[in-house]
């Protein structure tokens, strides 16, 4: 009930009450004498008394309805806050952006999640940084094991939100169709850090041991430690294409690869507590990326 309301009601019952004290007054005047009625007039305030106690009541009860219509009010505008935030996570581009057309990165476009359709395959979910590079391979604490069989490395494994391998029939797909550069991102345990990059990578299909047909022109600081590998097919545990079928270089934990030599540099190396041996050295973190030339 508003405050005007309540002043009404006040008055209202205020007048009744008095009138009813007057008429009792009067009353006393004819039957008692003048003592006994100003006995009745005192009783006037007990009767406003009551007026007081009764507005009182019905504010406390118009407060208790007030609060419970402001309870139903603060949950639903809770709700459409909550609705208004899933919108919004849904849009920005930390989630995937559904596109049937989309089969590589945004040349220019926020980084973030997105999705991508390659014919033959189901819609993959890619992380993208600002100037359309692809990430296909991440490792950087070795909470993923690369100690894997051919169909793992096939379709992939891991999550893009921390380490993971996209699949060699992925990169397949998106590099037999157009040409595309390949970036590569190193990091040693003493926080150093270089990039190689190769200006046509493509690998094979699986008929063809996904070997790795293209490179391309280096350049970088990191060392053209991929040419070595140039041509040669993939290997996995139990999967063995090495050049010396005598011996498989992906057992003992070495991770699948292009292997020329068991002791090549290998970017899915066992991963050890401080990283994954790289020469004389030790690697921290390494990322893999793709974008079209």
């Amino acid at each position: 009930m508003k405050s005007g309301s309540i002043v009404i009601v006040l008055s209202l019952l205020f007048l009744e009450e008095l009138s009813v004290a007057r008429a009792n007054t009067i009353q006393g005047h004819q039957r008692q004498g003048k003592r006994n009625a100003q006995s009745n007039e005192i009783n006037y305030f007990p009767s406003l008394k009551n007026i007081a106690q009764r507005l009182l009541d019905i504010d406390s009860f118009e407060i208790n309805k007030l609060r419970q219509k402001d309870d139903i009010i603060f949950g639903k505008d809770k709700e459409i806050r909550d609705l208004n935030e899933l919108i919004r996570s849904r849009n920005t581009p930390n989630n995937p952006s559904v596109n049937s057309n989309l089969d590589q990165c945004p040349r220019r476009g926020p980084s973030g999640t997105y999705t991508i359709n390659l014919q033959g395959l189901n819609e993959l979910n890619v992380l993208c940084d600002a100037e359309g590079w692809m990430t296909i391979q991440k490792r950087f604490d070795g909470s993923l094991s690369f100690d894997r069989k051919w169909e793992d490395y096939k379709i992939g494994f891991g999550h893009i939100q921390s380490e993971f391998f996209i699949g060699l029939e992925a990169i397949n797909r998106i590099t037999e169709r157009h040409q595309h550069e390949l970036l590569i991102s190193i990091t040693d345990i003493n926080g150093q850090s270089a990039h190689a990059l190769y200006e046509n990578f493509q690998i094979g299909r699986e008929n063809e041991g996904y070997a790795l047909k293209s490179l391309g022109k280096y350049s970088g600081l990191a060392g053209d430690f991929l040419s070595h590998q140039l041509h040669k097919k993939f290997t996995t545990l139990d999967k063995n294409n090495d050049a010396n079928y005598n011996l498989n270089c992906a057992r003992d934990g070495n991770g699948g690869y292009w292997y020329n030599g068991c002791m090549d540099k290998n970017l899915n190396a066992k991963y050890y507590a401080s990283g994954f041996p790289w020469g004389q050295t030790m690697l921290r973190s390494i990322i893999m990326m793709i974008r079209p030339k």
